[in-house]
């Protein structure tokens, strides 16, 4: 099963994990088969609804409290992309508040959590969550090499939402020293560059991400690291590699799951943009934008959003933004581009020139320029 995955024949690969899952008797390995049958369902095969319903099935046939809660980690994991992240929150500190938690049980719960926050841009206490999960990973077993690059990319994410741009590239930079897989993390960091004006730097963190999640891509990034690099390279004029790039994303089925449509929906925002198609371009970007209201990615919802707001299509996604914008909870710079947006649609000079944080877009009326914001 394992096998065809990798070969792309990801239906084949659920029909024998889903074999497996039934025929399995031992915790280990029933929890190991039903994680695998939920991660192609959930993230290859665009079937959330089906991974919290195999994650329940194992969940029940679990003998102990704590194999139970194991399970229900992962299950409120893919609950969130059914839109309720708050799941994943509510697990997670059900376990960590267990006395004497087992080691994995808390890599797992530590993990889940603060990919969540980070999508709720709900950024309370999660620097604690995060160095608490940074301790375990020398600990952990070369199986969870995917989860550790998972965790250091969420670091990355953090600290662009708290506005620490260059603590962001230091972590991702000595992360990817270590030579493990960096995919996830290569591509947070950026983001990164780019939101802080570094258009070559960040071309090549991508082609680095990329590089890394052709070879190893657990979570079915690279559909939406392709997405991101459309937008880079449309914001650089290069139209081809643009096109190529979100070819590439849906023939790897990227429109079949939400993370997919959110990047692959902004990258057909920025072609219009680029085309100068801009009123085109502000309903993709709002449409990727409510994608990820809905879904509870709210970060990745408010960058499509400013990207129309930068098209002039602020008082269009006013009321989208609003909704993402009601559950930033320290994530400073996320706060900075909402009230940048807002001052854009306003035409509020005054606001614009009050804000103090430099914030750097590619401008879509002319690709090979730059419009820089004081936010």
């Amino acid at each position: 099963a394992v096998v065809r995955r990798i070969a792309g024949e990801v239906e084949n690969a659920a029909v024998w994990f889903g074999g497996a899952f039934d025929r399995a008797s031992g915790v280990d390995v029933l929890r190991d088969v039903s994680l695998a049958l939920a991660l192609l369902h959930g993230l290859y095969l665009g079937d959330p609804a089906c991974s919290v319903g195999v994650l329940e099935q194992s969940a029940n046939r679990m003998s102990t409290r704590a194999e139970r809660l194991n399970v229900e980690i992962e299950r409120a994991l893919f609950a969130s992309m059914l839109g309720r992240y708050e799941d994943v929150l509510l697990a997670a500190r059900e376990v960590l508040r267990e006395p004497d938690v087992e080691e994995g049980l808390a890599w797992n719960a530590l993990t889940n959590l603060t990919w969540a926050q980070a999508q709720l841009t709900d950024l309370e206490a999660i620097d604690a969550n995060l160095t608490a999960g940074l301790e375990l990973v020398a600990t952990q077993p070369p199986e969870r090499i995917a989860e550790v690059d998972l965790l250091h990319a969420v670091r990355v994410n953090v600290r662009m939402e708290q506005g620490r741009l260059a603590s962001a590239l230091d972590h991702a930079e000595e992360f990817g020293r270590s030579g493990a897989p960096a995919g996830l993390t290569a591509f947070s960091a950026a983001n990164v560059a780019w939101i802080g004006g570094d258009s070559a730097l960040a071309r090549t963190l991508t082609e680095e991400a990329l590089d890394h999640l052709r070879a190893f891509d657990a979570f079915n990034a690279l559909p939406f690291t392709l997405g991101f690099d459309a937008c880079v390279a449309h914001a650089a004029g290069h139209v081809d590699r643009a096109d190529a790039a979100v070819a590439e994303a849906i023939a790897r089925d990227g429109l079949g799951a939400t993370w997919g449509q959110i990047w692959i929906g902004r990258a057909q925002a920025w072609a219009h943009a680029a085309a100068g198609r801009i009123e085109a371009a502000i309903e993709a970007a709002l449409a990727a934008g409510e994608i990820g209201i809905e879904t509870t990615h709210y970060g990745w919802a408010q960058l499509a959003l400013h990207d129309a707001a930068i098209w002039g299509g602020g008082a269009v996604v006013a009321d989208a933004l609003d909704r993402a914008a009601a559950r930033l909870h320290e994530a400073p710079l996320m706060a900075a581009m909402v009230e940048h947006a807002r001052a854009l649609a306003d035409d509020d000079v005054d606001g614009l020139t009050d804000l103090c944080l430099l914030y750097t877009s590619p401008s879509p009326r002319d690709c090979n320029e730059y419009l820089v914001c004081r936010l």
